[in-house]
């Protein structure tokens, strides 16, 4: 899903990720920044937050080894060290 304002080259202005679904973001390629937001319904809560390791990732989804790397939390430490930052912010 690439995100942006012109819809005849496939871009859309924004789309729903089904709740139970990761979702993740990055720069196009030469791309210097973005603005990004995630609006939540029903709200976040910490108890429901989990984010993708990467090795246990790769183990289950071999064939997308190269998107989970680039988008995924490299480890359990990584992970909970994210969880507090956002449970902190929410």
């Amino acid at each position: 899903m690439l995100t942006g304002t012109d819809p005849r080259v496939g871009q859309v202005v924004q789309f729903v990720v089904p709740a139970g679904v990761w979702h993740a973001g990055g720069l196009v390629p030469d791309g210097r920044y973005a603005l990004f937001g995630c609006t939540m319904a029903p709200g976040f809560t910490g108890g429901c937050f989990e984010a993708g390791v990467a090795t246990e990732l790769i183990a289950a989804h071999s064939a997308h080894a190269e998107l989970i790397q680039r988008y995924a939390v490299r480890g359990a430490r990584q992970c909970n060290a994210y969880a507090a930052r956002v449970l902190r912010v929410t």
